[in-house]
């Protein structure tokens, strides 16, 4: 069950930032493309070595591929919680939880 998870986990974070990254690279100039942070899956990111001031000046960009980049990270949120709320029904409908006892406040944590 943990590589079940482990699995659907992996799959939001490197499918998530697909839209981002599609509208990033459709429209940019190559140039433009060239320039930008890879993310370490080698799509256009955040990249590893961005300091705050790039982070600051990214947040503040006007390019309508800067928006899009943000737009897909800001919804990676929202799509790791539904996961995890997947995953918790998944394990409630296999008795996973009862291996807790009476516990009240059953969350995935207890069981990992």
């Amino acid at each position: 069950m943990a590589q079940f998870l482990f699995s659907l986990f992996a799959l939001t974070i490197l499918s998530a930032p697909l839209a981002a990254s599609a509208s990033i690279s459709v429209g940019a100039p190559v140039d433009e493309q060239q320039d930008q942070p890879l993310a370490p899956d080698g799509r256009p990111g955040l990249g590893t070595k961005r300091g705050a001031r790039e982070v600051g000046a990214l947040i503040r960009s006007p390019s309508k591929n800067d928006e899009a980049l943000l737009l897909g990270l800001r919804e990676l949120s929202s799509d790791i919680l539904v996961l995890r709320e997947m995953a918790r029904r998944i394990y409630e409908q296999r008795g996973y939880f009862d291996a807790l006892g009476d516990a009240h406040d059953v969350e995935l944590a207890a069981l990992h």
